[in-house]
């Protein structure tokens, strides 16, 4: 690109000094003097015609003044060509000119490598010097640019002392080095302080240190001369970024449509985007900034086709599309793309109808539009933007191998953030793939310690979402190696999740992680640590820190109050805690949720439960009634609802003639529904002393369910008790002892069952030792006590001081 020398833009051009004497040669040296270098390469040409017969000196200069000539024209490459036929016993000269050249080719590796050779001794020196420094700072090397600089003001104390002064302070503004930045302009005499280029650089410095309205007046005090418009534009820019900054919007749309309708030049144009980019995301009104917009643009003068189309008007169309409305936006830039605009802002409208088309989700239109954008400018920024949208896209279709091909071009981005952030999506897309893949070769191309950071803990939460066995040990490894690391939280949420998915959960190291996470939590980690704390209660049954989380999740995001799984959960959490009345209050809310669906029964059904765990008679009532609209609807819950009823009504109001007929609409054997047969049985119980012929239909019941062959052993055992208690209940204490013993004895246990169950073991031998010293059967009841002793159950001590007390009581010693 011929333009990259002006960037350098002090980059000076000396004239030869070793000029020949001939005088054929005074045209061509007054050429260069009157900035005609085509006339004077032209000249020199001629003369090398013309003289055939130098000598190897006289050549040898006459190629270096040709060089310089062609150079001066803006000809590099024809410089080089001349430039090679100076012998190496001139090489100071010939690298110097040729690092010139390189420059100008924007090889700046050539450059540096051919300007560096210049030896000290040179009279080219301090200029190579000077213009290596130059490279240095565009080229972004800031440290090495300040040490090359010290060094030409050492070797060379009085070379360009105000130029260097302003050059350092340049440098020190690029690495953000804002005193140091300006004590450099402090050091220049009073006139090089007051030149134009001084103040703008001060302007610059105060709009960096976040004082804009200090730079604004610096920019305002520069003196603008019509003869250096480019310089002018420059200083325009600064003051609409100082404006930008300030969030005067309105002014600086004004000059920055100000400069489009100025014509600016081409070198400014590209410079504009990122100004009106900043308007956008800033602007309080895009109506009015939308206004101002098409008053400049006036669609209809934008051409008929490309030889009319005016490229800053289609810039400000561009920008025009982006502050409409859809309906407006895509005809312009349908406009816009017609008149054949310049390739990065074809590249910028198809980008822009991609992302119209993704609001609709249009996913295929906007995969076109996102396909012709990186057409159209193919080696650019915008190329590789959507390329990274492209990406996404792939990874949303689980098209990772896509994916990871579009990740990889869109870190060919200029902008090293940009780059990195690609290149970390790409090495986190493999790790989704392969979560155990070392991390070494997916970070041996990120450059940032934080990305490495980044994809540490990305492949900790990768290991975790795939419950590898190694999730302990990284997220635990990351959590120690990095304290004060922003998603440090999202860490622990994640070890706490695996910490309670374990077969047998520490609870110590849960105790400590959540004491361990802060007060305040984004939305998503408040919601999980509150879903962690819940599954918490579930394995303890100590439900305070659910209730404790979930009431800060809802007072934190007032949005949770119309989620109907949160508010279940808590109500949940609040019902097993014993809290009923806060508990009902939750349910209710759930059931009157506009988008509750499905749940708005399983809501009303708890609130029954929990209106019926109130000990008072109106929430009992409301309970029972809540229950009978479940049950007359035919719900999925009409089974259950009969049965929280029946037990209501027979535990809680003594009415097991009700119970009966509720339970009585429950379909099915018995066996199908065990709870209701245990209700029947128990409502047979509490009916005998009205009618004896009960007992028997109680003990039919358990029977039925004995012997059905579902029934597992430890539901076989509280049979087997409730059989007992029946009997005894009915004064048959010789027909209770049967069942008792048969568990004790495990005559109920069925083949190939390995089952342990204790409570109704226990409670049946407790009640046969009963039975039987109320039989006057001391010694039976001794043995089956010591029975009992010698068992491996939570009861043998129990057991064995019951058999102590039996012998005691009854004197049977030596037995």
């Amino acid at each position: 690109m011929r333009a990259a020398l002006s960037a350098l833009s002090s980059l000076v051009i000396l004239t030869t000094g070793e000029l020949l004497a001939e005088e054929s040669l005074k045209s061509a040296r007054a050429a260069l003097s009157e900035h005609l270098p085509d006339i004077a390469a032209i000249r020199i040409q001629s003369f090398l015609k013309q003289n055939q017969k130098l000598s190897q000196e006289e050549t040898s200069e006459t190629y270096l003044l040709l060089g310089e000539a062609y150079l001066r024209a803006g000809n590099p490459d024809q410089a080089l060509t001349a430039l090679n036929k100076v012998p190496d016993k001139m090489s100071d000269s010939r690298n110097f000119w040729q690092g010139l050249a390189f420059s100008h080719l924007q090889n700046y590796p050539r450059a540096l490598e051919k300007l560096n050779s210049v030896t000290e001794e040179n009279s080219y020196f301090p200029q190579a010097l000077f213009n290596t420094i130059e490279i240095q700072r565009h080229t972004g090397s800031t440290e090495t640019a300040l040490k090359s600089l010290n060094r030409l003001r050492e070797s060379n104390p009085e070379y360009k002392r105000d130029t260097l002064f302003l050059l350092e302070a340049k440098l020190f503004l690029d690495k953000s080095e804002l005193a140091n930045a300006r004590k450099s302009l402090a050091k220049l005499d009073e006139t090089s302080r007051k030149k134009s280029e001084t103040l703008f650089l001060a302007g610059k410095i105060e709009l960096k240190s976040d004082a804009p309205s200090k730079a604004l007046s610096i920019f305002e005090t520069i003196e603008i001369t019509p003869e250096n418009s480019s310089f002018n534009n420059l200083v325009t820019l600064g003051k609409i970024d100082a404006l930008l900054s300030s969030k005067q919007t309105g002014t600086a749309l004004s000059l920055l449509l100000n400069l489009l309708e100025n014509k600016a030049e081409p070198a400014l144009l590209p410079l504009l985007p990122a100004r009106f980019d900043r308007l956008l995301t800033i602007a309080p009104d895009k109506n009015t900034l939308a206004s101002s917009l098409n008053a400049y643009v006036l669609p209809d003068t934008l051409g008929e086709d490309s030889n009319f189309a005016n490229p800053q008007k289609l810039l400000a169309c561009y920008y025009l599309s982006r502050s409409s409305e859809p309906e407006i936006a895509r005809p312009l830039i349908g406009r816009a793309l017609e008149l054949s605009p310049e390739p990065k802002l074809a590249s910028r409208l198809h980008l822009e109808l991609a992302r119209l088309a993704l609001a609709d989700q249009q996913l295929e239109q906007a995969h076109e539009q996102l396909a012709a954008a990186r057409e159209a400018a193919p080696n650019s920024e915008l190329a590789a933007q959507a390329a990274e949208i492209m990406a996404r896209l792939a990874v949303e279709k689980a098209d990772l191998t896509n994916a990871l091909k579009l990740f990889a071009q869109a870190a060919e981005h200029p902008d090293p953030n940009f780059t990195e952030q690609a290149l970390l999506n790409q090495a986190l897309l493999e790790l989704n793939k392969n979560p155990n893949k070392p991390l070494s070769s997916l970070s041996a191309k990120l450059s940032k310690p934080e990305s490495q950071v980044t994809l540490q803990l990305e492949a900790a939460l990768a290991q975790a979402r795939k419950k590898s066995e190694n999730t302990f040990t990284a997220l635990n490894d990351f959590i120690a190696k990095h304290p004060t690391h922003p998603r440090l939280a999202e860490a622990r949420l994640a070890l706490l999740d695996t910490l309670l998915a374990a077969p047998k959960p520490d609870f110590e190291a849960i105790t400590h992680q959540f004491a361990s996470l802060p007060t305040t939590l984004e939305k998503t980690q408040s919601r999980k640590a509150f879903r962690l704390s819940h599954s918490l209660g579930a394995i303890t049954n100590d439900w305070s820190q659910a209730i404790t989380y979930g009431t800060s999740h809802r007072k934190n995001f007032p949005e949770a109050e119309s989620n109907p799984y949160f508010l279940l959960s808590l109500a949940e959490s609040f019902f097993h805690n014993k809290d009923y009345s806060q508990a009902q209050f939750l349910f209710q809310k759930i059931a009157t949720l506009p988008e509750v669906g499905e749940l708005r029964e399983v809501a009303l059904f708890f609130s029954a439960r929990a209106n019926l765990a109130i000990p008072t008679e109106g929430a009992t009532v409301e309970g029972l009634k809540t229950l009978d609209q479940l049950i007359q609807q035919a719900s999925r819950l009409a089974t259950s609802s009969r049965l929280v009823k029946a037990r209501a009504l027979l535990e809680q109001e003594g009415e097991p003639e009700e119970c009966l007929k509720t339970l009585d609409g429950i379909p099915g054997k018995p066996g199908d529904h065990p709870e209701a047969a245990l209700l029947t049985a128990e409502a047979y119980r509490q009916l005998v002393s009205t009618d004896p012929s009960l007992t028997n239909r109680a003990v039919s019941i358990y029977q039925r369910l004995i012997d059905d062959r579902r029934t597992p052993l430890s539901f076989s055992n509280q049979l087997h008790y409730l059989q007992a208690l029946t009997y005894r209940e009915a004064n048959k204490a010789d027909l209770a002892l049967e069942p008792c013993l048969k568990v004790v004895n495990g005559e109920n246990r069925k083949a190939g069952e390995v089952d342990v169950e204790w409570d109704y073991y226990y409670r049946n031998g407790f009640e046969a030792i009963d039975i039987l010293l109320e039989a006057k059967r001391p010694r039976a009841a001794l043995t089956l006590a010591r029975k009992l002793a010698n068992t491996q159950g939570p009861g043998a001590k129990q057991a064995l001081e019951r058999a102590e007390q039996i012998q005691l009581d009854h004197q049977l010693f030596g037995n």
